[in-house]
């Protein structure tokens, strides 16, 4: 059986799947304040405001944690695998700006907290990119 996908078509995260078509991140942007916000929402934490727009922000970032997924969960995903969630870098706002992914091209025992990684476009279907994490060959965590 081969693994469920996403709707690329889902309203509030089509500008988000576009973009991983092009092997780009994007993220929502508030058109007032210009607040960075992942994942989307109707109005702006720190404003209110309900005017947004899309912004692409660097495919790099440092593992901020991890788990590794031990038991079958997802068809067509055989375990172990690990999952993370990366903080982007050269953001102001790279404290709330996270994404969560698999990461790969990396051992579980090798992960450590602030490990530079990148993002890896993953051709997962027709017009589906995923976006999954990798080491980043600096590898330094400073």
């Amino acid at each position: 059986m081969t693994r469920p996908l996403p709707d690329p078509g889902f309203t509030e995260f089509a500008e988000f799947w576009s973009g991983t078509l092009r092997h780009e991140l994007s993220v929502e942007q508030c058109a007032d304040c210009g607040l960075l916000r992942w994942p989307p929402r109707p109005v702006c934490r720190r404003c209110l405001s309900a005017a947004s727009g899309w912004t692409v922000v660097p495919p790099y970032g440092r593992l901020f944690t991890w788990t590794v997924v031990m038991q079958q969960t997802i068809p067509g995903l055989p375990p172990p695998y690990a999952v993370g969630l990366v903080q982007i870098d050269g953001l102001q706002e790279a404290s709330t700006l996270r994404f969560l992914g698999r990461l790969v091209n990396v051992a579980p025992e090798e992960l450590r907290i602030g490990m530079p990684v990148e993002a890896v476009f993953e051709e997962a279907a027709e017009q589906v990119v995923l976006v999954n994490w990798s080491p980043r060959a600096d590898r330094q965590s400073s």
